[in-house]
């Protein structure tokens, strides 16, 4: 379309929610791309940019935690999302053409993250009855007992599905039609994609092609618009002043006062004389007449009279005003909350009135809670339908529970939602309330609380220590430091925990692993980590509650250069001044060196599965299996920066400089002059 078209005369209307969304969550947009590649997605292939947001989750979703009673359930979950993005069959989305949009089971029966979920915990048939009904739909929009049941033994919050679940792209955009513009007369007409031939010859003075989802679209003709569908075949007369798209199908098109709303297929359902639309609220559109505000359903009827200023549809209610304020009707029209309140608006599923400047909440169903000494409320907690608020009285804060009474009296200086924790701050410190019952889990006392492996690491007078989440003490407040050495994903967590600046690593439980000392304890991935004494250093892993150094192989120095949960953890080791590659396997409990300590230097590079190595002053290219992929006769190298999307590596020999892209090609390159 080559002119701008058009507000509703000139009205307020709700932007199209079917316009074209280009990120690949609804949650995280394009974080995940724009993270690991520092750069937009531009025309990157599809499956790469679905594989890259999971990967982003999956690294996201091993920093959270759960319930310990869940906690066994989620590290399974995102084993098999692991799994899922290896496998690399991803759904299309084949109904919706210029958009994103999750696809739960495509029509060839590939399934999308969430359902493979679904499908290997609770089996097929569980996933297609969901895709039955919820196929193209957000997780945030699938209303269904059973989803929201297995979500609650899945060790998965429902924002950390809503942040799994991909939007996927259609590949065949669905048009096979474009407009066109004569050069000599500047009209416009319509083409074949294909073949250029011309389906309906160029007569118009404008044109919007493909409005919505049927692809029916708008023309100009002598300063009026009329619709056409997607050969550029008038629909209707062109006698409107303008058309407007609207979500769920609808166009509407005004001439002089009186309104026509159509669906999408370009079939008028209702002619009505109001003056405005106002808006398009699911699945009603707001009309206004006279001055006065109501909602028109599919059918074309108004589900309330003509009576009301203004009209919102919100939570399966009506928020009404009349003259004399606020109110909340049903849908059939029935009085939940007086039409009396300055303002009245929702916050999760509540309603706050205020009314002379006090608060009052409500429920949905119009009830008023107990609380007393309300003077702001906030949403709370991880999810919409979380039922507590967050409430000040003064300038201190507390928590209502779902009956609106105070679950934490406003006492403190800052309360918030954390795990399955209210965190509660005053006067510098620190405290946990349990979420399921109020009372305090730990007390008052703390500067500093981690969570890690169902303990709590605290802090209190300069001092660590490790409570279990039902506040016993594990280890006292005596130590340097703590910290959770391997992550949540496998059974059970281990510590580090350093005194007078040496180190040992306990079990959970607090029992102490082994009698070893260390002056070093650090973490490498969520199955390794490297300790190191009297400058000698070991690889070690924690697995089935069972700690393994591998004192068989001294080194200098051991790190880490890639980690895949389901597949290994490969590094780096040096040993005598040199450097060579070391590997642990699948089964996380054989530790190999991939090669000698032969080169001088190793490095990653942007190359997959590759590593830049030194040897006798030249560098060449390795795989991750040590074997050669370039062998050591180049003289020079660069990692250019800020190339985009695709990055690369130079390397230079006697006859010039080459470009290893990142899949492995090699390529002739001719350096830009400096």
């Amino acid at each position: 379309m080559r002119s701008t078209l058009f507000l509703l005369l000139g009205l307020l209307v709700s932007q199209n929610l079917f316009a074209q969304n280009q990120t690949i969550n609804l949650v995280l947009g394009d974080t995940s791309w724009t993270s690991t590649y520092s750069a937009p997605a531009g025309e990157a292939p599809e499956d790469l940019r679905v594989s890259t947001h999971l990967r982003y989750v999956i690294d996201r979703l091993k920093e959270g935690s759960t319930a310990d009673s869940l906690m066994t359930q989620r590290q399974h979950q995102i084993q098999l999302l692991e799994e899922y993005v290896q496998r690399g069959q991803f759904p299309v989305n084949e109904d919706y053409p210029g958009q994103r949009r999750p696809c739960f089971i495509d029509a060839s029966g590939n399934i999308c993250a969430v359902g493979y979920l679904v499908e290997q915990t609770a089996g097929r048939e569980e996933a297609e009855r969901i895709n039955k009904r919820y196929q193209y739909a957000y997780i945030r929009d699938m209303e269904d007992e059973g989803l929201l049941t297995w979500q609650k033994t899945s060790g998965l919050s429902l924002r950390e599905l809503e942040m799994i679940q991909p939007e996927y792209w259609n590949p065949r955009d669905g048009m096979t039609t474009e407009e066109f513009q004569d050069s000599v007369t500047q009209k416009w007409g319509v083409r074949e994609i294909a073949t250029g031939k011309v389906i309906t010859r160029a007569k118009y003075d404008d044109i919007a092609m493909a409005m919505n989802y049927y692809h029916t679209g708008a023309a100009k003709k002598d300063g009026k618009w009329g619709i056409i569908n997607e050969k550029g075949r008038l629909l209707t007369k062109t006698q409107y002043q303008n058309i407007h798209d609207y979500y769920d199908f609808l166009l509407a098109a005004v001439d002089d006062s009186t309104v026509h709303v159509y669906r999408g297929n370009g079939k008028r359902f209702v002619k009505c004389s109001f003056d405005e639309i106002a808006g398009y609220q699911e699945p009603y559109l707001i009309v206004r007449k006279d001055g006065y505000a109501a909602p028109l359903d599919k059918d074309g009827h108004t589900a309330l009279p003509f009576e009301y200023e203004q009209v919102d549809w919100w939570m399966g209610r009506f928020r009404i005003k009349t003259p004399e304020g606020y109110g909340l009707l049903t849908e059939e029209g029935k009085v939940l909350i007086p039409a009396q309140y300055d303002e009245l608006n929702p916050i999760k599923d509540k309603w706050i009135g205020i009314k002379d400047g006090k608060k009052y909440i409500f429920n949905l169903d119009g009830k008023q809670g107990s609380a007393q000494g309300v003077d702001e409320v906030y949403g709370y907690g991880n999810r919409f339908h979380d039922p507590e608020l967050l409430g000040r009285s003064g300038d201190h804060y507390g928590v209502l529970s779902a009956d609106l009474s105070w679950k934490i009296p406003p006492e403190y200086d800052t309360v918030y939602h954390y795990l399955d924790y209210h965190v509660v701050l005053k006067d510098g410190l620190i405290g946990y309330y349990n979420n399921e019952v109020s009372g305090f889990i730990l007390p008052l006392k703390y500067t500093n609380v981690h969570a890690a492996g169902g303990n709590f690491m605290v802090k209190a007078n300069g001092r660590w220590g490790l409570v279990s989440r039902e506040g016993k003490v594990i280890l006292p407040e005596e130590q340097d430091t703590i910290f959770a050495l391997i992550p949540w994903r496998n059974t059970k967590y281990c510590y580090a925990v350093f005194t007078h600046s040496k180190g040992q690593i306990y079990s959970i439980e607090s029992k102490l692993l082994t009698d070893t000392v260390y002056d070093e304890i650090k973490r490498l991935s969520d199955k390794t980590f490297r300790v190191c004494s009297g400058g000698t250093c070991y690889l070690g892993t924690y697995q089935a509650d069972t700690l393994a150094v591998y004192r068989n192989e001294p080194f200098q120095h051991v790190d880490i250069l890639y980690s895949y949960a389901l597949v290994n953890d490969l590094g780096v080791y040096k040993r005598n001044g040199k450097s060579g590659l070391w590997e642990l396997r699948k089964s996380y409990r054989d530790m190999v060196l991939v090669t000698e300590p032969v080169f001088d230097t190793l490095q990653t590079t942007p190359v997959y599965n590759t590593y830049l190595v030194r040897q006798d002053g030249l560098y060449g290219l390795i795989y991750g299996n040590g074997k050669w992929k370039e062998p050591a006769r180049y003289k020079a190298y660069e990692i250019p920066e800020n190339v985009g999307t695709y990055p690369y590596l130079l390397l230079q020999d006697e006859r010039g400089w080459y470009r290893i892209n990142r899949d492995g090609s090699r390529q002739d390159y001719k350096k830009p002059l400096e």
